[in-house]
């Protein structure tokens, strides 16, 4: 029990007190950890002048003590992490990203899984952060993908892969699924591989663009202007949907279909403006879209019938969820199941219809849908652009730098 007194020249006693000086140590390295801050910075004499002001009995440890301190919270924090993907009854989904940094010209990987623990929670956990040595090939790739699925158990439970859409990462993806047991997969591997729809946008934008003035040699006029603001309006569509796409916390594969169709619908009728440079844009824009169009995961239609409110029509979607379920299980309840499912009455779609909740949903029936409950707790684990991954290799560009260069 702490009894501060306060005396006349301003300063505190206190009458009891006891002071844990690992407690102390363990919160500087939280700390340090917290804000990722350098490690040098025990060393500096101004952080080891206010440490003694604020406790004189606490003696500031060094730069290595530090690093072991907080590679021993690592190990903690990863066991942690360990078990309960190993023992979470749903599939586990990932997502990766490759990073070069510029002064080094080094690479590194980011792998980091997904999936809904039994709180119904979209849970998102970093299992790797790896130097991959150059040259960055599908076959170096796939091996540092490999060893990292192996040593955390995850090629029995794996459900898909989400990574940008390059050749390398096609053959990559080929080479991984050459090295695991393909009965292991749901399809036999045939739903692994997830296009992240925020590069395709992305792409599809910029190929839109390519009409561009590049040298800028006159200044715009009138028109101009009003051309840009019509590009600017349309083109905000593809920018609300990439965001949207780009949430971690919230399942986003039930939201795909409806706003990839909205898309393609948009861009058909783009190609009716008055406006030939709009004219331009849309029809380059169409192309790209079109080849990841014929492409598009059948997953994203089993989603979208998976979320109880109305959306687009779900009877074209039907046959891949049935194929889905056939494959799940062979519960003799299965077809009743998803009839009376399809059957019920839709829930009213309101203007903050992005904000629904589906995992609570999901959770309060799943006593009445057991079989679909299971198989939504594994399709809205998935992630549908690689920005978990890419989020971690933006921290690194402020550590990678030429004044703190050594991540290793």
């Amino acid at each position: 029990m702490l009894n501060p007194t306060k005396s006349n020249d301003g300063t505190v006693k206190l009458g009891s007190y006891n002071f844990d000086h690992d407690h102390a140590r363990r919160t500087l390295t939280n700390m340090i950890i917290l804000h990722e801050y350098p490690l040098s910075m025990v060393d500096h004499i101004g952080f080891k002048m206010y440490s003694n002001a604020l406790q004189p009995l606490f003696k500031v440890c060094s730069r290595n003590t530090i690093k072991k301190d907080i590679f021993k919270v690592f190990e903690v924090e990863r066991e942690k992490t360990m078990k309960l993907l190993d023992t979470n009854r749903s599939r586990i989904a990932i997502t990766t990203d490759m990073w070069t940094s510029n002064n080094q010209k080094r690479g590194f990987m980011t792998i980091t899984s997904h999936f809904i623990d039994d709180a119904r929670n979209l849970q998102s956990r970093l299992i790797r952060f790896i130097y991959v040595p150059c040259p960055h090939t599908a076959d170096v790739l796939a091996d540092a993908l490999l060893e990292c699925m192996f040593e955390w158990n995850l090629d029995h439970k794996l459900f898909t892969l989400t990574i940008d859409n390059c050749s390398t990462n096609d053959s990559m993806i080929a080479i991984v699924l050459d090295k695991i047991f393909s009965s292991s997969l749901m399809l036999d591997g045939r739903l692994f591989h997830m296009l992240c729809c925020a590069h395709i946008l992305n792409l599809v934008v910029r190929d839109g663009l390519e009409h561009r003035e590049p040298l800028y040699k006159e200044v715009p006029s009138e028109s101009d202007w009003v051309k840009t603001k019509e590009l600017v309006d349309k083109l905000a569509m593809f920018y609300d949907v990439t965001v949207l796409f780009s949430r971690t916390k919230y399942p986003t594969t039930n939201l795909y279909f409806k706003n990839i169709c909205a898309i393609r619908l948009a861009i058909y009728d783009w190609l009716n403006s008055e406006q030939e440079e709009v004219q331009a844009m849309t029809l380059h824009m169409q192309t790209k879209f079109e080849k990841y169009w014929d492409t598009m995961h059948g997953l994203m239609g089993v989603a979208s019938i998976l979320d109880p409110r109305p959306s687009m029509p779900k009877v074209d979607l039907v046959k891949q969820l049935d194929v889905f379920v056939s494959h799940s299980t062979t519960h003799g309840h299965i077809k009743y199941e998803l009839e009376h499912y399809l059957e019920e009455s839709l829930l009213p779609r309101n203007d903050d219809d992005d904000d629904f909740d589906i995992l609570c949903w999901w959770k309060s029936n799943w006593i009445k849908y057991p079989t679909l409950h299971d198989i939504a707790r594994d399709i809205l684990a998935i992630l549908v652009s690689t920005v978990a991954s890419e989020s971690c290799l933006s921290t690194s560009g402020m550590i990678i730098s030429p004044r703190r260069s050594r991540l290793h």
